[in-house]
């Protein structure tokens, strides 16, 4: 019994002693200003300030933080008290003549490298105010990164505090990036011991050792990969996983009274894509780098000729199609949408701009009647071109945003109309 009761002693001592140095180390990392939670990534171009807009999440991995301001890839950003990002002072509280919409989406809803004024929520909740006549507030719930697997977890998060009659769903962007583990296989690894780490979370203790021992490793985005290096990683979201994401966010959405709406997600075509993998035959490779600097030098007869060459040796060799599709625009012989929408087939990663994923949203449009708008199609056919509707392959311009917004304000309105006259919109 003395040794017990020696023992118990020496417990309570050392539990005493760690309590009263987490105190001490929590006190002195509040009193220096330590952020905490500080979440940095290749995903968000790098910037430095990143740590200032982003936080890390238990469940989300990552998410905005909450009445923020600051510059973020050279444009002033700020949020709200749900963690979206605002242009002015939002009502928490909804009145009871009052309609609201929800841009759930990724960087493209977020506006990348846009000031909020020139992204679509913003130009979809003047044009909604000047058709109804009311008070109307777009919430911008686009946060960069985020792949439909978030999206629905985010939207499950605060579609109770944001109380919105509409949800725009708008994501595929991020899907196919290559990670380790798929954002399902991630959450369920991460779900290990959840209760416990969001409570710790609240310690900045707790966020300052995680930050010292864990690196989060960067996903790959973008760049060269051989075919072997490809086997080695899993895109985030699968097709099958994409599918099941969105049912679900519909599902949730008509649970909670909301009407869900569905835009296929547009992107450039005529830009390289997000992973170049080289040709297997090494002469392929070597008479493609030989076309594109003809290209450069304008030397577009060689140029077809080489071309040709390397058809004739890989016909289904996707840079082959790309350069092609170059040289009609370049030349002036007529589009290049074809060339580069066959290339695309012939690409052996990327899922998603093989319009895989959009078709998948218009099947379940079809099978769960939801609303829905072919921005891919009709980015893809406008006569303005793709160079002045996107950023860069998937982001777009403000001028795609603006039209963003007019598409979308028509089936909008009759979402709206459907739910008044059923007795679901005061």
């Amino acid at each position: 019994m003395a040794l017990l009761s020696k023992t118990c002693k020496q417990a309570i001592f050392a539990i005493v002693v760690l309590l009263g140095t987490i105190g001490v180390a929590e006190l002195a990392l509040r009193v220096g200003g330590y952020e905490g939670n500080q979440f940095r990534s290749i995903l968000f171009g790098d910037d430095p300030n990143s740590v200032l807009l982003f936080e890390e999440s238990p469940v989300l991995w990552w998410k905005l933080r909450s009445n923020a301001t600051t510059t973020f890839l050279g444009k002033e950003v700020a949020t709200d008290d749900f963690g979206l990002r605002a242009w002015s002072s939002q009502n928490t509280k909804k009145n009871d003549n009052e309609v609201r919409i929800f841009c759930l989406g990724d960087s493209s809803t977020f506006g990348w490298r846009l000031d909020y004024g020139q992204a679509y929520p913003f130009f979809l909740e003047q044009r909604l105010k000047k058709s109804l006549g009311k008070v109307v507030q777009v919430f911008n719930g686009g946060v960069p990164g985020y792949t439909s697997f978030q999206s629905r977890l985010f939207f499950r998060k605060i579609v109770d505090q944001v109380k919105p009659d509409v949800v725009i769903i708008y994501s595929s962007n991020n899907e196919t990036s290559l990670a380790q583990y798929s954002d399902a296989e991630r959450s369920e690894k991460t779900s290990r011991m959840l209760w416990l780490r969001m409570r710790s979370n609240r310690l900045l203790t707790y966020q300052f050792i995680k930050g010292v021992l864990v690196r989060t490793k960067p996903f790959k985005v973008t760049g060269a990969i051989s075919l072997e290096q490809l086997s080695e990683f899993s895109p985030r979201v699968g097709l099958s996983e994409y599918r099941d994401n969105m049912v679900q966010t519909i599902k949730l959405a008509r649970q909670k009274g909301v009407a869900p709406l569905i835009v296929t997600v547009p992107n450039h075509v005529g830009l390289p894509y997000l992973f170049e993998v080289p040709a297997k035959n090494p002469q392929v490779n070597l008479l493609v780098t030989q076309v594109e600097e003809r290209i450069m030098k304008r030397e577009y007869e060689s140029a077809l000729a080489d071309l040709a060459k390397a058809e004739s040796l890989a016909p289904d060799y996707y840079r082959v199609h790309f350069l092609r599709g170059k040289l009609l625009e370049i030349t002036n012989a007529c589009s290049g949408i074809a060339e580069y929408e066959k290339a695309l087939e012939c690409h052996p990663f990327p899922e998603r701009l093989k319009g895989s994923y959009n078709n998948i949203l218009l099947e379940i449009a079809a099978d769960h009647k939801v609303p829905v708008v072919d921005l891919y199609t009709t980015f893809r056919n406008h006569p303005l071109g793709p160079d002045k509707l996107f950023m860069d392959s998937c982001h777009p311009s403000p001028l795609g945003h603006k039209i963003i917004a007019d598409l979308i304000e028509g089936p909008i309105l009759q979402v709206l109309t459907a739910d008044r006259k059923s007795g679901n919109l005061t």
